[in-house]
C-alpha cells in the first residue's frame, strides 16, 4: 500500500506526518529541534485502544517492542502547546514496553496535548531521566546567570550627556538640529556613536551613555554643510557631562580672514633652496568663511616653486590647486577654530643671487623669517628687525615684522651665495657646438687625405 504524507508549515521548515499506515512513528522527541510553538497536536491516528483489566492499553500496530518513555517528554518545550486540562497517568513496565492507563476511567482519551500541563513529578520516571532533568535545569540556571553577569559587565556604568546648540551669528537657539555624540577610547580609537535632536530650546540630552574609563566624548552637528564640534570631555563622579557648542552662518567675503602669525624659513641644499611657510589663520567676526565656490583660504607661492607639500592634508583633497602659483584650503574656516597650515616647496637658483617673493592675500599681524646663514647677504623689502639666532645648532639670520597689509608682497633678496654652478646654456647652444665640432672633424680629415695625395 502506498504511503500518504501530509505537509504542514513549521516556521521555515516543513514536517511530514504519515496518515493511516501501520508503520507510523510516534516519537515526539523527533520534534525537539523544531519550533514546536506552531503545532496543535491531535490524537495519533496510528494507534487503537482496548480494555485490559479495567484499564486502557495502547499498542502500536506492527511493533511489539515499541517504547513510549514519557520521560523523554521532559526535554520538549511543552509550554508552547495549546493544551487541555491535565489527566492523571502512571506508568508501568509490561513485556519490555510501557503501558499507560487512566486511573478509574475506562474511556480515557489519547490526547497528547494534555501531557504538557502535567507536573512532571507525577510520572514514575526512571532514575536516569530524573538525573537528566536535574542536570538540564542546573545547566540552564548556570547559563542564565552567566548571561546576566556578562550583560551587566558589558553594559557597565552609564551616564548622561547634555548640551545646547546656539547660532553664534544670531545668538539664537537652534531647534530641530540633529546632534551626534562620538566616544573614543583611551587609545583614541572611535568606540561608539549616539544620535538625538535638539528640542525647541536648542538643548539636547543623551541618556544611558556607556562610561568607559579613560574615554573621551565630543558632540557634533552639521549646519549648512559645515561640521561643528564641542570641546572633548570625560565623565566625572557625577556621571553627567555637558558639551555645548555653537554653529555659525557662512560667508564668502575674504575680508573676514586674517593671518595672526606667519613664519617663513629658508634652508640651502645643492643649488637649491628649501622654503617652509607656516600660517595661523582665523576668521574674524561671527561667520564661517567658505570662500567662493567652496574654495576657502588661498596660499600663494613664488614663480618656479616645485615639490609642493602640505603637512595638514593631501593636494587634491583638502588642498586644491587653483593656479600655477596658488592653492586653496577647502576646509571651512570657523570663527572658533583657527587653522594652522604648514607647507614646503623647493626653488632652484643659479649664480650667486637668489630671491623668494610672493604676496599674502590677507593681513598679517606678526611675521618672522629665518634664513640659514651660509655667509650670504640677505635682506627683505619690508620694515623688519634683524638679528642672528642659533636654532638647534644651526645659525640663522632672522627678520621680524608686524601688521603687514593684505596683498603686500614679501620679498627676500640673497647675494654672495657660495658654491653655485654657472648658469646653464640653452639647448640650441649645445646643438650648435656639436654641429660645429663635427664640421671641424670632417674638414681636418679631408685636409689630411689631400696632403697625402700631393706627396
Amino acid at each position: 500500500m502506498r504511503e500518504k504524507y501530509g505537509v504542514s508549515q513549521v516556521g521555515r521548515k516543513e514536517t511530514q506526518r504519515r496518515k493511516g499506515t501501520k508503520g507510523a512513528k510516534n516519537d515526539l522527541e523527533s520534534f525537539a529541534p523544531l519550533p514546536l510553538r506552531v503545532f496543535v497536536l491531535k490524537p495519533a491516528p496510528a494507534f487503537h485502544s482496548s480494555d485490559r483489566g479495567g484499564g486502557t492499553t495502547r499498542r502500536r500496530q506492527g511493533t511489539k517492542d515499541a517504547k513510549n518513555d514519557l520521560g523523554s517528554l521532559a526535554s520538549l518545550p511543552l509550554r508552547v502547546f495549546a493544551l487541555k486540562p491535565a489527566l492523571a497517568f502512571h506508568s508501568s513496565d509490561r513485556g519490555g514496553g510501557t503501558t499507560r492507563r487512566r486511573q478509574g476511567t475506562k474511556d480515557a482519551k489519547n490526547d497528547l496535548e494534555s501531557l504538557a500541563s502535567l507536573p512532571l513529578r507525577v510520572f514514575a520516571l526512571k532514575k536516569t531521566s530524573i538525573t537528566r532533568c536535574l542536570l538540564a535545569s542546573a545547566l540552564a540556571a548556570f547559563f542564565a546567570l552567566a548571561l546576566a553577569f556578562a550583560t551587566a559587565m558589558a553594559g557597565g556604568a552609564t551616564g548622561q550627556v547634555v548640551g545646547s546648540v546656539v547660532d553664534g551669528t544670531t545668538g539664537q537657539a537652534v531647534p530641530g538640529l540633529q546632534v551626534n555624540l562620538f566616544s573614543f577610547d583611551s587609545s583614541g580609537q572611535w568606540s561608539g556613536t549616539y544620535t538625538t535632536t535638539t528640542d525647541s530650546g536648542g538643548d539636547f540630552v543623551f541618556d544611558k551613555v556607556e562610561i568607559d574609563p579613560g574615554a573621551k566624548y565630543v558632540a557634533a552637528s552639521k549646519y549648512k554643510g559645515v561640521a561643528y564640534y564641542s570641546n572633548t570631555g570625560t565623565f566625572s563622579d557625577t556621571k553627567r557631562l555637558s558639551l555645548p557648542f555653537e554653529i555659525f552662518e557662512t560667508t564668502s567675503d575674504p575680508g573676514v580672514v586674517a593671518v595672526t602669525d606667519a613664519i617663513w624659513s629658508v634652508n640651502f641644499g645643492k643649488h637649491e633652496m628649501v622654503v617652509g611657510e607656516v600660517y595661523f589663520v582665523s576668521a574674524t567676526g561671527n561667520r564661517t568663511y567658505v570662500g567662493e565656490g567652496g574654495k576657502g583660504v588661498l596660499f600663494r607661492l613664488p614663480e618656479g616653486a616645485r615639490d609642493v607639500h602640505f603637512k595638514e592634508g593631501e593636494i587634491g583633497k583638502r588642498f586644491v590647486r587653483v593656479s600655477d602659483t596658488a592653492y586653496a584650503d577647502v576646509l571651512p574656516l570657523i570663527p572658533t577654530d583657527p587653522h594652522r597650515v604648514s607647507l614646503r616647496y623647493t626653488l632652484t637658483y643659479t649664480g650667486t643671487k637668489a630671491s623668494v617673493a610672493h604676496t599674502v592675500p590677507y593681513p598679517v599681524r606678526s611675521f618672522g623669517l629665518f634664513v640659514e646663514d651660509i655667509g650670504e647677504d640677505a635682506w627683505i623689502d619690508i620694515p623688519a628687525t634683524e638679528q642672528r639666532r642659533n636654532v638647534k645648532g644651526t645659525e640663522y639670520l632672522t627678520f621680524t615684522s608686524s601688521n603687514i597689509p593684505a596683498g603686500k608682497e614679501i620679498r627676500l633678496e640673497l647675494r654672495k651665495l657660495p658654491g653655485n654652478p654657472l648658469k646653464p646654456l640653452p639647448w640650441w647652444v649645445y646643438a650648435g657646438m656639436l654641429v660645429f665640432g663635427s664640421a671641424l672633424g670632417v674638414g681636418a680629415a679631408f685636409a689630411t687625405r689631400r696632403r697625402r695625395v700631393v706627396t
